[in-house]
């Protein structure tokens, strides 16, 4: 953009200046006057060149430093962006581990309530089986201590049915 002024403002020159000369080189009045038109529009012009060049080098100033700032954030925001890909990354590795030890747990609990179960259902089962057991026990002692108890008795009191039976005959006879 700068180049083009600087050409615009020297081919400006360079015109006004060429005129002049030729008119100068007529010699008249009135070309004196037109020179001098041409000349004060070549300085008015040279002047507003000059005042948009400095705007305009204001201008490109001001976008460097915006640019400038804008790179540096640019970095910034890139660095930052790799930090949470980063981030990202570590915790989608976390999140893996952390679902591979969630099922691993649930495979256990799983086996573990199982096994509970099945425990639970042959302390059932066994604590049928000695029920049965024992009360098959139970009544084969009774059964055994009623005989045995009858077979005491029939014993002890055997002996007293004789002698009471000995006891009847002599008092009858």
């Amino acid at each position: 953009m700068l180049p083009e002024i600087l050409i615009g403002l020297v081919v400006g020159l360079v015109c006004g200046c060429a005129a002049a000369w030729a008119l100068l080189q007529g010699g008249r009045q009135e070309d004196r006057q037109r020179i001098r038109q041409l000349e004060e529009s070549l300085a008015s012009e040279t002047a507003a060149h000059t005042e948009r060049d400095s705007r305009q080098r204001e201008e490109i100033a001001r976008l460097a430093a915006e640019r400038a700032h804008l790179e540096q954030d640019a970095e910034r925001s890139a660095k930052a962006l790799t930090e949470l890909h980063e981030e990202t990354n570590r915790l989608r590795y976390e999140l893996f581990q952390l679902q591979t030890d969630l099922a691993t747990l649930r495979t256990t609990l799983e086996a573990e309530r199982k096994s509970a179960q099945e425990k639970a259902e042959a302390r059932v089962e066994m604590s049928n089986q000695f029920e049965v057991l024992a009360n098959r026990i139970l009544e084969e002692k009774s059964k055994r201590f009623t005989e045995q108890n009858q077979a005491n008795l029939g014993h002890l009191l055997n002996p007293l049915k004789e002698k009471f039976g000995e006891f009847q005959s002599k008092v009858e006879s």
